[in-house]
Formats: structure tokens, C-alpha cells, sequence
């Protein structure tokens, strides 16, 4: 693999390969200038899905410090279920489902 391949968080041959798998019938062929665009098109999905991730874990966490400051209004339970689901700024597979399905909707 030459630098240009690497380039991009999915490698042009992951994305290649993945293509060939797709069962397009043996006609089909997929130009190198397609994979470019496919590569590009996936780099703005998945920063995307991290930048929403991110934002989606802000708007908890102001949810939680609001919550600390009307206690009285706040289920006790609730509060420490927020405050374990923050041990960091690491995003997990529950930070993505959360805003997959209007992310795959605005991004088709």
C-alpha cells in the first residue's frame, strides 16, 4: 500500500474490497476515481458521527450539571445513572446509536 491508499480514515482498499464483495454482477467495474469519492464521502460520514456523538455527550452532560443544581426536580436514580455513563471523554458504540439514525437520514 503507497501513502494515497492509507490516506483517510477507511483505506482505499478496505473500501475496494468491500466493493468487489457487493455482488454488482461481473460486468460492473469500479473506477480508482470512484473509490476516491466513496473514500471521501465515508471521511465527512464518520467524522460527522464523531462530531454528533460529541455534541449529543455535551448536551448529557449539561443535562446532568442542571440536574445537580434543581435536585429537588431530579430522580436520585437518574442522576447517578448520567454521572457513571461519564467516566471520560472516550465515545462507545451507545454515544454512535444514539444519533445514527438521523445521521444515515441526513447523509442519504
Amino acid at each position: 500500500m503507497n501513502e494515497e491508499e492509507l490516506d483517510g480514515p477507511i483505506p482505499k482498499d478496505t473500501i475496494a474490497r468491500i466493493l468487489q464483495l457487493e455482488s454488482f454482477g461481473e460486468e460492473t467495474r469500479i473506477s480508482a476515481e470512484s473509490v476516491g469519492i466513496l473514500q471521501k464521502y465515508m471521511e465527512l460520514f464518520v467524522r460527522e458521527a464523531v462530531l454528533r456523538s460529541i455534541e449529543n455527550r455535551e448536551q448529557k452532560q449539561s443535562n446532568i450539571e442542571a440536574l445537580k443544581k434543581a435536585p429537588a426536580k431530579a430522580n436520585p436514580d437518574q442522576l447517578q445513572t448520567f454521572q457513571h455513563s461519564f467516566n471520560g471523554i472516550e465515545l462507545t458504540h451507545e454515544d454512535l446509536e444514539e444519533i445514527s439514525g438521523l445521521l444515515l437520514l441526513d447523509m442519504s
